[in-house]
C-alpha cells in the first residue's frame, strides 16, 4: 500500500532559497566589483601608455631647445623642462611594469610579453639618452649629439611605435575583460531569474495549492453549516455588538410571520413585548461580559400575538473582542399548550374527586 508523501516544508524551503540567493548575490557582486576596478585600472594605464607618448615627444622637442636657444635663460629653462619630462617618464613607465605584474589583466605582462620587453628597452635607451643630455653642459651640446639624434629618431619611429602597440594591446585586454564581466552580469541575471522561479515551483504553486484546498474546504463547511441553520427546526439568529440582527434562519422569520430580510438590522427589543425587555437587558450584558444566557420570554408575531419561547444565547468572541451573540430560539407554544391542557385535566379531576366525596 502506497502512503502518500509529506509535503515539503515550505518555511524552510523558502528560507534555503533565498539564503542562496543572498550568497550568489554577494559573491557576484564583490566579483563585479573587482572586474570593474580592475576595468577602470585598464583604463588608467591606457592613460599612461598616451601620456608616454606625449612625454616622449616633448623630451625630444626640450632637448632640441637646449641646442637652439639663444640665450642662457632660455636654455636653462629648456633644461628644467626636459628633467620634468624625464621624471614623469619614468614614473610613467614604472607605473605601466609594476600594475600589470600584480593584475595581469589589467596591463601587460611581463613575463614572456614581447611587446612589454620591447617597451621597456626603448624607454630604458630613451632615458638613458635624455640623462646624458641633462648631465652635458650646455657649451659641449650640438645639433649632431649622439644622445639628442637618438632622441629623435627613436620619439619619432621606433618608440612611438612600441607605445602604440602597448596601447592597442590594453585597450583589447580592456574591451574583452568588459565582455566577460557584461557576460557575468547577464548570467547573474539569469541565475538569479531561475532561482525565483524555481522558488516560484516550489514554494508559490504548492503553497497556492494549498491554499485552494483550505478555502474550498471553508466554503464546504461554511455551506454545510448554512443548510443545518436553514434546515433545523429551531430557531437561529447571529446578532453584531450592538445587538442587530446579521442573521437569521428560515424557522425563526417563520416561528413571527415575517420574512428574514424584514429582521436585518433589527434588534430583539423591537420583536419583544416591552415589559420582557428588563429581562432582555440582562441576558444581554451577561453575554457582553462573555458568559451564556437562558431564558424564557413572549415574541411579538407581525399579527401581535406572542409566542412564548426559551433563547439560548452564547457570545460571538473574535479575538479577545465581543463581537456579537449566536442565539438560539425554541417556539415553547405547544409545551405551554401541553401545560395548560395538564392543568385543567387536573383541575377536573380534582372537582370530579370533591363530587364523588360525601
Amino acid at each position: 500500500m502506497s502512503t502518500e508523501q509529506p509535503p515539503p516544508n515550505l518555511r524552510a524551503v523558502l528560507y534555503s532559497v533565498v539564503a542562496v540567493i543572498a550568497v550568489f548575490g554577494g559573491l557576484s557582486n564583490v566579483f563585479l566589483a573587482r572586474g570593474m576596478a580592475q576595468i577602470q585600472d585598464g583604463m588608467a594605464l591606457v592613460n599612461t601608455t598616451s601620456r608616454q607618448q606625449m612625454l616622449a615627444e616633448q623630451v625630444a622637442r626640450y632637448a632640441g631647445q637646449l641646442v637652439t636657444a639663444l640665450t642662457s635663460e632660455e636654455r636653462q629653462q629648456a633644461r628644467l623642462h626636459l628633467k620634468g619630462s624625464v621624471t614623469q617618464m619614468q614614473e610613467g613607465h614604472q607605473r605601466l611594469s609594476q600594475d600589470p605584474h600584480s593584475n595581469p589583466q589589467t596591463g601587460l605582462s611581463q613575463e614572456k610579453d614581447p611587446v612589454f620587453s620591447r617597451l621597456t628597452a626603448e624607454v630604458q635607451d630613451y632615458l638613458a639618452a635624455a640623462n646624458s643630455i641633462l648631465l652635458t653642459s650646455d657649451a659641449q651640446l650640438t645639433r649632431r649629439n649622439a644622445d639628442i639624434r637618438q632622441l629623435q629618431q627613436q620619439a619619432s619611429t621606433s618608440l612611438t611605435v612600441v607605445l602604440g602597440e602597448a596601447n592597442t594591446r590594453m585597450e583589447l585586454q580592456n574591451a574583452e575583460h568588459a565582455r566577460q564581466i557584461n557576460a557575468f552580469a547577464w548570467l547573474r541575471l539569469g541565475s538569479i531569474l531561475a532561482l525565483l522561479l524555481g522558488l516560484s515551483l516550489i514554494i508559490f504553486r504548492p503553497l497556492e495549492r494549498r491554499i485552494r484546498q483550505i478555502q474550498e474546504h471553508l466554503i464546504q463547511e461554511r455551506d454545510f453549516a448554512q443548510q443545518i441553520m436553514t434546515t433545523v427546526a429551531q430557531g437561529l439568529s447571529v446578532t453584531d455588538a450592538q445587538g442587530r440582527f446579521e442573521y437569521v434562519n428560515p424557522a425563526y422569520a417563520h416561528m413571527l410571520g415575517v420574512s428574514q430580510k424584514s429582521l436585518l438590522e433589527r434588534t430583539p427589543f423591537e420583536i419583544t413585548f416591552e415589559e420582557e425587555h428588563e429581562v432582555l437587558s440582562r441576558a444581554k450584558a451577561q453575554e457582553d461580559h462573555g458568559q451564556s444566557s437562558s431564558y424564557e420570554t413572549r415574541l411579538r408575531r407581525a399579527d401581535g400575538t406572542a409566542v412564548p419561547v426559551l433563547v439560548t444565547g452564547a457570545p460571538r468572541i473574535a479575538g479577545s473582542r465581543h463581537s456579537g451573540t449566536i442565539v438560539s430560539i425554541t417556539d415553547l407554544t405547544e409545551q405551554k399548550e401541553n401545560e395548560q391542557t395538564v392543568l385543567t385535566l387536573a383541575a377536573l379531576s380534582h372537582s370530579l374527586e370533591q363530587e364523588r366525596i360525601p
